[in-house]
């Protein structure tokens, strides 16, 4: 039939024939298939004929009808990167690119079907006169560090305008300001050992680079420590005045990492820490030390300086020469002075000691005695004759009291007495051996000098025998006090101490007080044929 109407109705045959071929398509189920296209792709930024430096960032928009898979971007006809996704983009380093130089960037698109299309070239130039170098790469050689040293090295800077390399190191890493610098003005100039440092240091450091424009970075910070070094050995030596006073003194020593001095004693020659510490110092210019000790034990002293690792070095030892306690010793004739001063008016409350050897008993001998210039012709004194006794001043109305009792001769004894306000106590080796009342306790002020082994006044009841440790208190000491530091050296600090007198001198005329008052032996500063003589004690002093 159809060849029929092809010839018969060939128009409409035509049409029907059309017809039945959108009928056909109508009724198949696949789609229309979607004609690819190529893509399209723009550089967005930068702009063409920009001027770049830096690190800088090229985007473009790319769009398809398929669908985008890449864009790959290139700078100078060369493959710099691909980026896959959305937004597209890569950054460029241009660190190291010379100062005025063109350079082309373009990027292709490619979609699913790997259809491609490759953008408008854009032009831009480099200008490092607008960012900033290059930051370098610093790293330490850590196993070549030194105890004054430290290596270390940097990338170079790659662009053309270089102006200089600021290497700092400091021992914080605040760096700026820093007065630890060294400049270097060479690009390829990229080592250094860092020198003359400090040991057993934390030191920061950090190059930084300049152009010539005047822009600067900075690199990373590294730090370091400096390798620890012995303190320096000191030197030290020692003085003794003789009283049971010692200054130790020594160097200064020169140490970042100073810790503290210890001053040690030992028996021996032989160093040990362990031995006795008798000061920690903590202070570095320290560079004496001034002590007292009525141990009599002759010691080696070392000076330990230790820094903050608790490493040290230790002294030479230095022996303490031992020390002679002397005595005066008076024959009958001789005396010793003391010129007046305003702690010698004693007041109402006093005490007096010394320790005797005594080879005569007169009734009325001084130990010590301070008499007026005339009437009343008694103010204060120690009596040591057959029997202790004092001289009693008020009022204008002298008295002299005696106990009962007295020491033994040709032995070493301590004696003392106090006054509080007109009753008396007498001691024998720490022990009362007497108390009396005189009725009387406002006292006397005179400005004469204190006499030891006499009564200046008549110049008469001189001491036969040895002195030794005299004490003269403006307080009433106590039966326990007494007790307690009759045989010991004092500190020559105690509280009420108005003068004390070791006479451990040994030589020379001159006796001293550790508290300033110093005397003399006899009539005069100078030699005399009043002067007792020094002789070894044996008085038992701990």
């Amino acid at each position: 039939m159809s060849e029929v109407y092809m010839v018969r109705f060939n128009s409409v045959i035509l049409v029907l024939t059309l017809s039945l071929l959108f009928f056909s398509c109508d009724d198949d189920d696949t789609e229309n298939p979607v004609i690819s296209t190529d893509p399209s792709v723009v550089i967005t930024a930068p702009g063409n004929n920009a001027s770049v430096s830096d690190y800088v960032k090229i985007t473009a928009d790319a769009f398809d009808n398929v669908g985008i898979a890449r864009v790959d971007f290139y700078v100078d006809a060369s493959r710099a990167y691909i980026d896959p996704a959305t937004p597209y983009e890569m950054i460029w380093d241009t660190y190291g690119l010379k100062h005025g130089t063109n350079h082309s960037v373009y990027a292709v698109a490619y979609d699913t079907d790997q259809n491609s299309t490759g953008s408008a070239t854009i032009t831009v130039t480099i200008d490092t006169s607008l960012g900033t170098p290059e930051p370098p790469i610093l790293s330490i050689d850590s196993s070549n560090v030194t105890i004054s040293s430290i290596p270390v090295r940097w990338s170079m800077f790659q662009e053309d305008d270089f102006f200089i390399y600021k290497l700092i190191y400091d021992t914080t890493d605040q760096h700026e300001p820093s007065l630890h610098t060294i400049n270097i003005t060479s690009v390829t100039d990229t080592t250094r050992i860092i020198d003359n440092l400090m040991d057993n240091t934390l030191y920061f450091i950090q190059v930084e680079v300049s152009d010539v424009f005047g822009k600067k970075t900075a690199s990373n910070i590294e730090s370091v420590y400096t390798l620890n070094a012995p303190p320096p050995v000191p030197v030290i030596s020692l003085v003794s005045n003789g009283l049971g006073y010692k200054s130790i003194n020594w160097n200064k020593v020169t140490m970042n990492d100073f810790l503290s001095y210890e001053i040690i004693t030992s028996v021996d020659s032989v160093f040990d820490l362990t031995d006795n510490v008798i000061a920690t110092i903590t202070n570095q210019n320290t560079t004496s030390y001034d002590y007292y000790t009525n141990d009599t034990t002759n010691y080696y002293y070392f000076l330990v300086v230790k820094d903050n690792t608790n490493e040290y070095s230790v002294s030479a030892p230095y022996y303490n020469t031992p020390q002679i306690n002397y005595a005066l010793d008076f024959n009958g004739s001789k005396y010793a002075t003391i010129p007046y001063f305003d702690g010698l008016n004693l007041g109402d409350t006093y005490t007096l000691e010394a320790w005797v050897y005594q080879r005569d008993a007169n009734t009325f001998d001084r130990v010590i005695d301070k008499s007026p210039p005339g009437s009343p012709y008694l103010q204060y004194s120690l009596i040591s004759g057959t029997k202790l006794g004092t001289d009693v001043c008020a009022d204008g109305n002298p008295g002299r009291y005696l106990a009962d009792t007295g020491v033994t001769l040709f032995e070493w004894h301590h004696i003392a007495l106090s006054y509080d306000f007109g009753f008396i106590t007498y001691y024998i080796d720490g022990q009362v051996v007497d108390t009396m009342s005189t009725g009387i306790s406002s006292s006397c002020e005179y400005t004469t000098t204190l006499n030891i082994g006499r009564r200046k006044l008549f110049d008469e009841f001189y001491f036969d025998g040895s002195i030794d440790e005299v004490r003269v208190w403006n307080i009433t000491r106590s039966p326990a006090e007494i007790m307690g530091n009759y045989n010991i050296n004092l500190a020559g600090t105690e509280s009420g101490l108005v003068c004390y007198y070791q006479f451990n001198e040994g030589v020379g005329d001159i006796i001293t007080s550790l508290q300033g008052e110093n005397g003399y032996l006899g009539n005069t500063e100078s030699a005399d044929i009043f002067d007792p003589v020094w002789v070894e004690s044996g008085a038992p002093i701990q």
